[in-house]
């Protein structure tokens, strides 16, 4: 459905420590021997279930590659990946009809509470560098709500889809993560295919994906076409629809 983080890779110094570190501690203009730096480790260190080998040596190096790189942006891209990411955990935490497990729950919300707080290591707004803290700790759990999150996205493109079919808003519909699974599973077992990973976080669904929504959809506005290939749906409502399937974020 999306691309992995890694398409947009953190500053390589971030994990990689040395054993004499140069004690550099300007983070561009920001100076990080600041009251936040100590309350973000403890933070991190959180996450990762664990002491962090994070120091303000290593931050203020990744700072400097990224200010190399990307200095005519406003941010950087690795950076601006992980605030979509970001966007989408504050959606799942408010969505009703989707229930994280507990753990992974309480990741999310330590995480956003960072993110949502007002004391930051790097200020927000400051052009490339900001919300890089940020970023630093959406890593620090990626690989423990990188499902929840996939699923997440597919469970909005599904219910939208469906709700477009019939007419409603998608909050109108009882849609819930069980529901979602349901669909999927009834997909596969039509010969269709599971939703495409690919591209951009922030992009656009292949368009080539199929609709598993519109196979549930009571009124019978879609059906598989007969003798159509793997994952070919027809749809007679498409034009009302608009042939999109994008990620609803």
């Amino acid at each position: 459905m999306f691309a992995e983080l890694a398409t947009y890779p953190m500053p390589p110094r971030l994990t990689r420590a040395t054993s004499a570190p140069r004690r550099r501690h300007y983070a561009g203009p920001i100076d990080l021997r600041n009251s936040a730096f100590p309350a973000f480790l403890r933070i991190a260190e959180e996450l990762t279930r664990g002491p962090t080998e994070l120091n303000a040596d290593q931050l203020a190096d990744s700072a400097r590659w990224l200010l190399d790189r990307h200095a005519r942006q406003l941010r950087a891209p690795c950076v601006r990946a992980r605030m979509h990411v970001i966007a989408v955990l504050h959606a799942l935490r408010a969505e009703s009809n989707w229930a994280l497990p507990p753990e992974s729950a309480a990741l999310v919300q330590r995480l956003l509470s960072y993110h949502d707080g007002p004391e930051h290591v790097i200020p927000t707004s400051l052009p490339v560098l900001g919300r890089l803290d940020d970023a630093i700790l959406l890593d620090a759990i990626w690989l423990r709500i990188r499902d929840d999150v996939h699923e997440y996205i597919d469970f909005r493109r599904l219910r939208r889809i469906e709700a477009e079919l019939r007419g409603v808003m998608p909050s109108h519909l009882p849609y819930t993560r069980g529901l979602a699974g349901v669909i999927r599973g009834r997909v596969q077992a039509a010969g269709g295919v599971s939703p495409q990973r690919s591209g951009p976080l922030h992009q656009e669904h292949d368009r080539r994906t199929p609709l598993p929504g519109a196979l549930i959809a009571r009124e019978g506005a879609a059906r598989i076409a007969p003798g159509a290939g793997r994952g070919s749906v027809h749809l007679p409502t498409r034009e009302r629809v608009g042939r999109r399937v994008a990620a609803d974020t």
